[in-house]
């Protein structure tokens, strides 16, 4: 949210440079930043395993879209990632939908669904590649990754998006940046 003297109050767009500096935290490890090219690995209708139906608040077994995609940044694949979302939250969201969308798919669901990821809650352990990941981020089985477990909320902290995120920290890292500057 936006509030402008005299003018009122107005929900920020999740345009690129926003999502950049507030959703999306592997940098380069001189700190440079970069939008990345989204790959589509696969996209499916599920239903919910028990852990996924407890982030979204869901009934078991409710149905999901599962959605797989690799992220390269410098055009080396650096990041996988596994997000589901409530079927029922996104009736109508497609394969072609997300890998034609313009931008961000923070972006994609405030423009076509009305809404609004508002804040991002992750959970971040180390991992070695294992067969799955291995050859996908081009590294050795057994590299060492980052794993992020991601929850993103709208508002009255309703959850949007349940993610598992493998990071190679090869060339980059995760900043966290605390406090104001």
């Amino acid at each position: 949210l936006v509030r402008e003297q005299g003018r009122g109050t107005f929900v920020r767009t999740h345009n690129r440079d926003y999502m950049l500096n507030v959703f999306f935290r592997i940098v380069g490890r001189d700190g440079s930043r970069e939008l990345p090219a989204v790959t589509l690995l696969g996209m499916k209708r599920t239903r919910a395993d028990r852990a996924t139906a407890q982030v979204l608040k869901l009934k078991p077994r409710a149905p999901v879209i599962d959605i797989e995609t690799l992220h390269l940044l410098d055009g080396k694949p650096v990041l996988l990632d596994r997000m589901r979302v409530s079927a029922q939250m996104f009736p109508q969201l497609t394969e072609s939908q997300f890998s034609r969308r313009d931008g961000t798919i923070y972006g994609l669901f405030q423009a076509h669904f009305g809404i609004t990821v508002v804040r991002a809650d992750e959970f971040i352990t180390p991992v070695l590649a294992d067969a799955r990941s291995a050859p996908l981020l081009q590294v050795a089985m057994g590299a060492p990754l980052l794993r992020i477990e991601r929850t993103s909320y709208t508002y009255k902290d309703q959850p949007v998006d349940s993610r598992i995120r493998l990071v190679c920290c090869a060339d980059h890292g995760y900043l966290s940046a605390l406090g104001k500057a």
